[in-house]
């Protein structure tokens, strides 16, 4: 059985390329006969590839009114779609067995972004009679009523063979706008990301540093976020300085995007001014594994993104969650450990150290990770079986 992945796999953030090798390195374990190829709906084909005026184009689309945003948005995405991402599709599925479209968090309307990526192909899915099904999405509400349109015609135009989103708040905003239009009902799986210590292993604790995860205040702003700004760098800056006094060593890392690279680069100096020689700045990542191996070293992460700290748990290794999207509090609740989920706007970088260091003395609960890395074992071969079901159809 051939299986065509779509999802963003080589998005300038490489966690999501992490999720997306975990998926289809499960995939093909489920069975001598399966192979797996992912096409990127961003039209990306390496990692790398892209991102380098990304934050020049965040700060103008910041900068405009909504409606003018997602008219322009509209024009440019539509054109890469038809472009690169449509010819692709039709490739692989005129070869194809059946689809998956996931996972990461491709069912939210962001300037029309994924519901007219989204909508194009499963609609070249269909026209190309392959079965599909939808596995470890996020969803996120807040839909435009066209991209409400574009979603919704794109999971009903032919029934998913198989639909699981990624936590409860998702399965409720699907269901909510999807399976009350005639979508199929959405279950509830793990991520596929915290299958990261099974496909990259690593020796667990390799050195003894706090890595933190710098993201770029801009971007968590265009995705949504509120006071996140210059108070930030000092948040972090004042957390790094509270950790080294008390004797640990930091180092900054990034998921890899160019804009959280260049965020990290200007506030190094800063770094090194309050922390001297006991902050470190790790190496540039170019691929998922090189993220996932350093990851499985350290001995805490702390991180806006998501995948860091689902990677971070996947290890056995500690992790405390900033807020600034739904989605990380949903999987920090999903694996019973919202105590370590916190706002920079609500609680000090002195709180913030304090419960870095309770967490780097509890650990993470051996037997739950066990259990939750099994339910998303678990999780892949029941979609691959439901597919497996319809081809032999």
């Amino acid at each position: 059985m051939r299986i065509v992945v779509f999802n963003v796999k080589y998005s300038p953030n490489l966690g999501d390329g992490l999720l997306s090798e975990c998926l289809e390195e499960e995939l093909r374990s489920c069975g001598g006969d399966v192979s797996v190829v992912t096409v990127d709906i961003a039209g990306r084909t390496d990692y790398g590839a892209s991102g380098r005026n990304r934050r020049a184009l965040l700060r103008i689309l910041e900068a405009l009114p909504q409606t003018v945003r997602r008219s322009i948005a509209q024009i440019v995405l539509r054109r890469l779609v038809a472009r690169h991402v449509i010819p692709a599709a039709r490739r692989e599925l005129d070869q194809a067995d059946a689809v998956v479209l996931g996972g990461g968090n491709l069912i939210a309307d962001a300037d029309l972004n994924f519901p007219i990526k989204v909508a194009a192909v499963m609609r070249a899915s269909a026209e190309a009679n392959v079965p599909a099904a939808v596995f470890g999405v996020g969803v996120s509400d807040g839909w435009s009523a066209q991209g409400s349109r574009l979603f919704v015609g794109a999971f009903t135009h032919r029934p998913l063979i198989h639909a699981a989103v990624r936590d409860q708040r998702s399965q409720a905003i699907w269901d909510r706008n999807l399976t009350s239009r005639g979508a199929r009902a959405a279950s509830i799986c793990r991520d596929p990301g915290l299958l990261t210590v099974r496909h990259f292993p690593v020796a667990h604790g390799t050195h003894d540093d706090v890595a933190l995860c710098l993201t770029d205040p801009l971007l968590l702003r265009y995705h949504g976020a509120r006071n996140v700004g210059a108070e930030l760098d000092t948040w972090m800056v004042t957390l790094a300085e509270d950790l080294t006094r008390s004797g640990r060593r930091v180092t900054l890392f990034t998921n890899g995007s160019s804009e959280d690279r260049a965020y990290l680069e200007r506030l190094t100096p800063r770094f090194q001014a309050a922390c001297g020689k006991a902050v470190s700045v790790a190496p540039h990542f170019d691929t998922p594994g090189d993220l996932a191996r350093f990851i499985g070293g350290c001995a805490l992460v702390i991180a806006h993104r998501m995948h860091a700290c689902i990677a971070a748990y996947s290890y056995g290794v500690p992790n405390i969650g900033l807020a600034w999207d739904v989605k990380l509090d949903s999987f920090f609740a999903s694996v019973e450990r919202s105590d370590f989920m916190i706002d920079p706007a609500t609680t000090s970088g002195v709180d913030a150290a304090a419960l870095a260091r309770r967490a780097l003395a509890e650990g993470i609960d051996p037997a739950k990770r066990e259990a939750v890395i099994a339910e998303a074992r678990a999780d892949v071969a029941q979609a691959c079986d439901s597919l497996r079901a319809a081809t032999s159809r």
